[in-house]
C-alpha cells in the first residue's frame, strides 16, 4: 500500500473520499491508504502528497500561479 496525504478545504464525506481514494488508486497502479486533512487556507480544490511527490490542485495553488504569471 501506498500512503496519501490529502490536504482539502472543507471535510470529504465518506462517499467522496472513497471515489478519491478509488480514482488515486488506479491512477497509480497500487492500493491506497488515504490520509484526508482540512486547511480552509487553500480556498478549494485538493493537494496530494504521494510519496517525495506533490500534486497541488488547490484554488489557493492556481492563484499563486496566476500572481507569479503577472508579476513577471
Amino acid at each position: 500500500k501506498v500512503s496519501v496525504d490529502v490536504v482539502v478545504a472543507n471535510a470529504l464525506d465518506a462517499g467522496l473520499a472513497d471515489k478519491l481514494k478509488d480514482t488515486i488508486s488506479k491512477g497509480i497502479g497500487k492500493d491506497v491508504n488515504l490520509n484526508v486533512s482540512t486547511d480552509a487556507t487553500i480556498l478549494g480544490g485538493l493537494i496530494l502528497n504521494i510519496g517525495d511527490r506533490q500534486i497541488d490542485h488547490s484554488v489557493r495553488g492556481r492563484l499563486d500561479g496566476l500572481k507569479r504569471t503577472l508579476s513577471v
